[in-house]
């Protein structure tokens, strides 16, 4: 039998994989303290992290208090395990006087919950930065045989510069623990494959159950642990037949033996899965009925149902992912090279005879493939769901292109390494005009700014919606998901009359509001979408019924946008602003426009 390829030795590749690291460092940390709550608006400018933190802020490690709260209720719409991560850097910090942990939000100062939400931020940022660790040691110990670490190499490159890798890494949220915990996961599986213990298997299956902690969605790590488990049996059975024909005995003995290894990974990785799963999820024992319910909310409705018309009429699953998704995730050259990629790895797996390769590349290639046919079959549509599977096409891409150098003649060496770097240079383009917008004022604090500076008291002020984080801080109860009410704005803007428009047609005519504040992302979606298409929801028909009379008479009888606020991403002539078009990248490039009412 072949000897699998060894991990390279030696500090050859070493630096490149550590300027990788510093640049997914800073990639990932530009304008981390964006949106974060102030004196204006005690929630963040992201929709999901303030819940997250404030459920890992309740908690107090040091009175015993693990338990995942939300209004006093247990909480398991998002995985405990980065919650238990987040507490952990808030009670550091809170050690160093930074914050408090623990008590109920109504005590916690606003200088509390802004610390709380930037710690719990550099937790997200070190996740991806190991990331991007993890997969430059996948790539050399899985495909190393030629010990320069060079798949390794170029895989963390191109990590480091994925736009979603980067732009996800400055939330709070569970995005980046889970794809972390995938990636270990793989690799560890691959580690199994090879060595077929029960030892191996099992850490494989902690792993696996770590992620599942993150997020529900990791259980698509079944395909590539199955696949883990059934390359090991066929490999000890290849072992036992080779035994077999220089002992003369019975070919059964190696079937038996392809079982038994076969049965041995299954209940390892059952096990340890269980066991990683609990040691960051046991309140799951404490609260079953209420854990099941949450976990069917967050798979079967937030990922696809739970967002009324933000994607109705967005077409095929598949499509969208391929078209949409996949370009503004990986930028369109490196989507193109991993996909390429991809079909490389799934044609080496499967591949007959002895391939150094082989399981390694039928692991990542099952594990890519798992996850774009769930999400696509799925109907699932925001990008961050692709965050698991982004490490391995980045990994699929430099596997190509080992694949082409290897096989190429020598004067095309060159030549393909510079495709390679432009790939990576068009990828980095595009993550670095992405994150840019984080580090310049957001377009709801210039909104606010201007408010406060031209907006005299009296003015009646309408909202499309009912204030939150998608809309200027400019009225007193716009996002205070705590409840802790201490906001200053009450005293300071109680003369202004705030006007609720609620996708009421004659709410404008009723309520005559002189100012109507709008961010393009509360209507973009019922502008799109034709009614007639709804018919089997009559309520989102009606409501996208309504929206859309609404802004027919805000078009009407108001002006044209008096002020207009927002970031593009851009990098000097180079526009990326098509990538805030994509539902769930936009967070700091939203418009904000304010419609004045036209004099009689």
């Amino acid at each position: 039998m072949a000897e699998p390829p060894q991990e390279p030795r030696g500090r050859r590749g070493v630096f490149p994989v550590l300027a990788a690291l510093l640049v997914g460092l800073v990639l990932a940390s530009l304008g981390i303290g964006w949106g974060l709550p102030d004196a204006d608006h005690v929630q963040s400018y992201h929709g999901g992290e303030s819940r997250a933190v404030g459920v890992a802020q309740q908690m107090d490690w040091t009175r015993g208090d693990l338990e995942p709260r939300w209004r006093g209720e247990p909480f398991f719409r998002w995985g405990s395990h980065a919650l238990y991560a987040f507490h952990g850097a808030q009670w550091l910090a809170s050690v160093a006087g930074l914050l408090e942990v623990g008590g109920e939000p109504a005590t916690w100062t606003r200088r509390d919950v802004a610390h709380g939400h930037l710690v719990s931020r550099w937790v997200s940022v070190a996740y991806a930065v190991g990331t991007i660790a993890l997969i430059a040691w996948i790539g050399r110990f899985a495909f190393g045989r030629d010990r320069r670490g060079e798949v390794g190499t170029w895989a963390a490159l191109a990590t480091a510069l994925c736009p979603l890798l980067a732009y996800e890494a400055r939330f709070a949220t569970s995005n980046t623990c889970l794809t972390f915990w995938c990636t270990a996961a793989v690799g560890l599986l691959i580690r199994a494959s090879r060595r077929g213990t029960a030892g191996a298997f099992a850490g494989a299956g902690v792993a696996v159950g770590l992620a599942v902690g993150a997020k529900l969605s990791a259980l698509a790590l079944g395909a590539p642990a199955a696949i883990a488990a059934l390359l090991a049996a066929v490999t000890r059975d290849g072992s036992a037949r080779e035994g077999s024909a220089r002992e003369g005995s019975a070919h059964e003995g190696s079937i038996g033996a392809s079982v038994r290894v076969l049965a041995v990974a299954a209940v390892a990785l059952v096990v340890g899965g269980l066991a990683g799963f609990l040691a960051v999820t046991p309140y799951a024992l404490v609260h079953p009925e209420v854990f099941w319910e949450h976990a069917v909310a967050e798979v079967l409705e937030h990922s696809r149902e739970g967002h009324g018309l933000v994607f109705s009429g967005t077409g095929n699953g598949f499509a969208y992912l391929a078209f949409v998704n996949l370009p503004v995730s990986l930028s369109h050259p490196l989507w193109v090279a991993g996909a390429l990629g991809f079909a490389t790895l799934a044609s080496v797996g499967l591949a007959r005879g002895t391939v150094p390769d082989r399981a390694p590349a039928l692991i990542a290639a099952v594990w890519i493939g798992a996850n774009l046919f769930v999400l696509g079959r799925a109907e699932v549509r925001y990008p961050r769901y692709l965050m698991p599977v982004c490490p391995f096409l980045a990994l699929a891409a430099a596997y190509l292109l080992h694949r082409l150098r290897e096989k190429a003649p020598p004067p095309a060496g060159p030549a393909l390494v510079a495709v390679g770097v432009l790939t990576l240079a068009w990828a980095g383009l595009q993550t670095l005009a992405n994150v840019l917008p984080f580090t310049r004022p957001d377009p709801k604090d210039q909104a606010l700014a201007w408010f406060d500076a031209e907006v005299p008291a009296g003015t009646s002020v309408a909202f499309l919606k009912r204030p939150s984080h998608l809309t200027p801080p400019i009225h007193p109860l716009a996002g205070d998901p705590f409840g802790t009410g201490d906001d200053p704005r009450v005293a300071r803007r109680a003369d202004y009359r705030w006007v609720f428009l609620d996708a009421r047609p004659d709410a404008l005519a009723a309520e005559r509001p002189d100012l109507v504040v709008v961010n393009e992302l509360e209507v973009r979606a019922e502008l799109r979408v034709d009614p007639a298409d709804l018919a089997d929801d009559p309520r989102l028909a009606r409501r996208a019924e309504g929206v859309r009379a609404l802004w027919a008479a805000l078009q009407r009888d108001y002006a044209p946008p008096e002020r207009s606020f927002e970031n593009e991403a851009r990098l000097g002539p180079l526009s990326f602003a098509w990538c805030s078009r994509v539902r769930g990248w936009a967070a700091a490039t939203q418009r904000i426009d304010a419609y004045r009412r036209r004099a009689p």
